[in-house]
């Protein structure tokens, strides 16, 4: 592969040089004539006479360049929407010389009436200018971005920014927090999660066609919400293109591992499957599926009735609870959009309207799972003690479509509506098969364990918001006119697991090489399903009033004021349905389709001494504890001020108070319910002090913040719901005694521009938390068993560094090629339980009284090296992630904690367009690093898990379509 990567870049290099000897080029820059920024895709034509010769669009910083041009005279007409034309007649090129020719252009007041301009915020150069502008500390990714890596996804791309790292491509830390300490809005308003266990949302919900940017705030302002710690991610939404415009793409992936492989694992497939939608094949019974109406626990009954019930609903579960060996397929994605600005009665009406789909396999067969303990003093003791060591096979077909709609009217001068309505929905079906030894228990036996999962998401957002200025700004005085946004939004998201099946067994060879089989009526070792399902609805309302104001320095400030009410409320169901073995059950013989027969499922006979059941017959074994109902809600007021102190130093302060009343009530009615209900005041002070005012390039900042916020605990910390880790690891039970955990943040950080598309900077931020939630052990309970509960105090600081730099500056020869890196470097510090620590210190006695905190890498590294040629229409991205070792699991007693590994990342794009075609080739995790996971006692590492995705290569077309917009 190495060879072939070195190829590609040599007929890059090969490219280039030809174009640059054929003939000349003219370069230059076109900017704004008001506000002397960047103009981005303004459109170059090099004319001979009437005979197009050539032409370019301004990338991201507003530069052009047109290559090869023979010595000429000719003509250039620079054109953009909203401005008025450029004509440059009689320009000259000699041969043998380049030209360099900026332009600036004048907005059309006359066209700027009937087109309604709007910010264009999914270019790289505009979106960095809107970090250079936020009034907090910032990080931005854009749709740029997002395809020239090539990334399917939000959870794929945000690994790309600084501090960021992505936990199962799915759940974003940001600067080593885990996802409890995150929250994620789309298009500024709160989304429910779809993970009972999780407190942010899956990122992989979210297909890149979809978004236009991605913003990650790091400091607090009290405009935002108060409950974060490590980021506050916004999802903007595709907004409408100023012409008519269509885009279409389809691909093709292979990965040599996972697709067209005939051993590929999996469970009974459902009609839908491939719209991630279940059918209903893996429904339970109506009269099983309810768990207020749990089926009689018991192998003999008096009542006839009873005995035709457990016969029914034994062999009502049609599917099998064993995956099966298929052919898979390949891996295939699609999307479509169509967007324009047209008119009604007189006024802007903007659309647009996209979907898309994706289908992914991975599969591996070279997985390790495994288990150990610490069973002797760390003095004395050279190795851990192996529980469990298995073999892992593991199938995975994952199915993501997405769906938007938006509309947005201008209904005055200054007055703005627009409408989203946004679906996503996915399907995940995963299949193992894991075998290998239980030390422990007997060496002699071999243990085999399968599962079947398959796992339904969907998320259904309708949001209306509004914009609108009262005032016609004739009015004398200082403050300028008063401005009002607002929104309202309803999302109702849902994950449904039907039919989650485990089968387990063990088997020996004797002396006479018989194998020997063995069902154990253990925990989970019977064959077991399982049926969850979570819905949740969010309320969110907003309003926020904005005066600026002439401050005492000559600037422009703000008064900035408004609130929000936002409503949660969660239904969570689980239901368990065991098989037990009844008499004269046949027994098990290593064939799975033969155990579960119809005949060997459910017979029910009659003697003279009543009902007798034999073969295998099924109980419910729901816990009523394990079903939920949660209620949230948080009200909030702010008011906050924005204006220079001085001249160079602007200051932005307020702050938030926020209401919380959390309420969670499990279907056991003796238990008690989980409570929260508090009110906390967040104060926020952000100062910007400026080193260079210059408004075009090498703008230099100094930016520091304080700041308090919170982190709440979330339904699933609270509730009772006892999480069960199916290879005998532990018992994960609720705590409805937790209280909010209080943030003091604090950040300084340095940043440049040196033109509009670049960018260096330089971060320090340290913070202090006060009742973190993190899991513990209880030393208790008879079983392994770890809850949730506030421990005393935790720390975290570090640094972050980030560059982005076209390579111009070294020679001219490399003015097409782009780098960027970003590293950043945390420690973390938290107090270990002290009931904890005493378990361990038995084992340990100079075990540490602190540990890192949970999921929290001490670096990251992410680097990107491209190339970008508007001119002939191709552009290559090279990109490089990996995270440090952090804490994967936190281990019982003084057994070593679990830590994944670093995994070193590299994807490849090259895309070249003819016209409105544009072809794609995509080489995605070309290292195939090892995914390992490892406990590490005296210098010695221990697996817990580890397996191999292999290399995926894809290739797309796209086809777009633009027509301008009739006045």
């Amino acid at each position: 592969m190495r060879g072939k990567t070195a190829t590609t870049f040599a007929f890059l290099a090969l490219l280039t040089c030809f174009q640059w000897v054929a003939g000349q080029s003219i370069t230059g820059r076109v900017i704004d004539g008001q506000n002397e920024e960047a103009l981005v895709g303004v459109t170059v034509r090099l004319m001979d006479g009437e005979t197009l010769k050539g032409g370019a669009y301004t990338d991201d910083s507003g530069e052009y360049t047109i290559m090869p041009i023979q010595p000429g005279t000719y003509t250039l007409i620079y054109s953009y929407v909203s401005y008025l034309t450029d004509t440059v007649k009689d320009v000259t090129v000699a041969a043998g010389q380049d030209l360099t020719l900026d332009r600036v252009l004048e907005p059309d007041v006359q066209e700027t009436v009937v087109i309604y301009s709007k910010i264009e915020r999914n270019s790289e150069a505009q979106v960095l200018n809107l970090q250079r502008r936020s009034t907090s500390v910032v990080d931005v990714i854009s749709i740029e971005n997002i395809r020239r890596a090539g990334d399917s996804d939000v959870g794929s791309a945000m690994k790309r920014v600084t501090g960021v790292t992505v936990e199962g491509g799915k759940y974003v830390y940001v600067r080593g927090l885990s996802d409890r300490y995150s929250k994620t809005l789309l298009n500024g308003n709160e989304i429910p999660g779809l993970d009972p266990d999780r407190n942010s949302v899956q990122m992989d919900m979210f297909p890149s066609n979809l978004v236009d940017n991605v913003v990650v705030h790091k400091t607090y302002s009290p405009d935002l919400p108060g409950d974060f710690a490590g980021g506050l991610i916004k999802i903007s939404t595709k907004d409408f293109p100023t012409n008519f415009t269509v885009r279409y793409s389809s691909s093709l992936g292979f990965n040599p591992q996972a697709n067209l492989n005939s051993n590929f694992l999996e469970g009974t497939r459902g009609r839908f499957d491939w719209l991630g939608i279940d059918d209903g094949t893996r429904a339970a019974p109506d009269y099983v599926a309810d768990p207020n109406t749990p089926l009689p626990a018991g192998p003999s009954f008096s009542d006839p009735n009873v005995a035709s019930v457990i016969d029914s609903s034994s062999n009502a579960f049609s599917t099998p609870v064993y995956p099966q060996n298929r052919t898979s397929g390949v891996n295939h994605s699609h999307s479509f959009s169509i967007g324009n600005q047209t008119f009604l009665k007189g006024r802007p009406l903007g659309y647009v309207a996209s979907i898309s789909y994706r289908n992914n396999e991975s599969y591996y067969d070279n997985g390790i799972s495994a288990r150990w303990k610490l069973t002797g003093n760390t003095s004395n003791t050279a190795s851990l003690t192996p529980l469990l060591d298995l073999r892992d096979q593991s199938a995975t077909r994952d199915v993501l479509w997405g769906a938007l709609g938006s509309l947005s009217y201008v209904v005055g001068r200054d007055q703005q509506l627009r409408l989203n309505f946004l679906h996503n929905q996915s399907g995940t079906s995963n299949a193992r098969f894991l075998t290998g030894s239980i030390p422990e228990a007997d060496p002699e036996l071999t243990f085999e364990t399968r599962v079947i999962q398959y796992t339904e998401r969907s998320m259904d957002a309708v949001q209306l918001s509004g914009f609108h200025k009262f005032g016609d700004g004739s009015s004398p005085g200082k403050f300028g006119r008063l401005g009002f946004n607002w929104a309202g939004a309803y999302t109702r998201t849902s994950q449904d697991e039907p039919d989650l099946r485990y089968f387990s067994n063990d088997y020996e060879i004797n002396n006479q090489g018989d194998t020997l089989y063995l069902i154990q009526e253990s925990l989970y070792r019977v064959p077991t399903r399982f049926f969850r399902k979570m819905t949740q609805d969010n309320l969110d309302f907003k309003g926020h009033f904005e005066l600026p104001f002439e401050g005492w320095t000559g600037q422009e400030g703000k008064i900035k004021f408004g609130g929000s009410a936002l409503y949660k409320a969660r239904d969570f169901q689980e239901a368990i349905y065991d098989f037990r073995i009844g008499s004269a059950t046949t027994p098990y013989n290593g064939n799975d389709a033969d155990y579960f027969a119809d005949d060997n499922i459910g017979v029910v006979d009659t003697n003279e001494n009543g009902l007798f059941l034999y073969g295998l017959y099924m109980i419910d074994a729901t816990q009523p504890q394990n079903s939920y109902r949660g209620r949230q809600g948080v009200y909030s007021g702010y008011a906050m001020a924005e204006a220079n102190l001085t001249e160079r130093l602007r200051m932005i302060a307020g702050g938030r108070y926020e209401l919380t009343n959390i309420e969670v009530e499990s279907r056991d009615a003796s238990l008690s319910p989980g409570v929260v209900d508090a009110g906390d005041f967040l104060p926020s002070v952000n100062l910007i002090y400026s080193l260079n005012q210059d408004s075009l390039k090498n703008i230099m900042n100094i930016r520091a913040s304080y700041s308090r916020t919170l982190a709440r605990p979330t339904f699933r910390e609270l509730a009772p719901f006892a999480s069960f880790a199916f290879t005998r690891d532990f018992v994960l039970i609720g705590n409805d005694t937790l209280r909010r955990t209080n943030i003091d943040n604090f950040d300084l950080r340095w940043e440049m521009f040196p033109t509009t598309s670049e960018i260096v900077s330089v971060s320090v931020f340290y913070k202090r938390f006060q009742n973190p939630i993190e899991r513990v052990i209880n030393p208790t309970a008879q079983n392994v068993e770890l809850n949730y509960r506030n421990v005393p105090e935790a720390l975290l600081y570090g640094a972050e560094f980030e560059f982005r730099k076209k390579l111009g500056f070294i020679s001219n020869s490399l003015r097409d090629f782009r780098a960027a890196a970003n590293l950043t470097l945390i420690q973390s510090q938290l107090d270990i339980n002290p009931d904890e620590l005493a378990l361990i210190r038995t084992l340990d006695e100079d075990a540490p009284a602190t540990r890192p905190m949970f999921g929290q890498s001490p670096y990251t590294i992410n680097g990107e090296l491209a190339y970008v040629n508007d001119s002939i229409g191709l552009n290559t991205s090279l990109n490089f992630n990996v995270f440090g070792p952090r804490i994967s699991n936190v281990s019982v007693g003084g057994t070593p904690n679990v830590f994944e590994q670093p995994r070193p990342r590299l994807d490849f794009s090259i895309a070249k367009s003819f016209g409105k075609v544009a072809l794609r080739f995509r080489a995605r995790n070309l290292l195939d690093p090892e995914y390992r996971q490892i406990h590490t006692l005296n210098d010695a590492d221990f697996i817990y898990s580890s397996f191999r995705l292999g290399r995926t290569y894809s290739l797309s077309v796209s086809y777009t379509f633009e027509r301008p917009t009739k006045k």
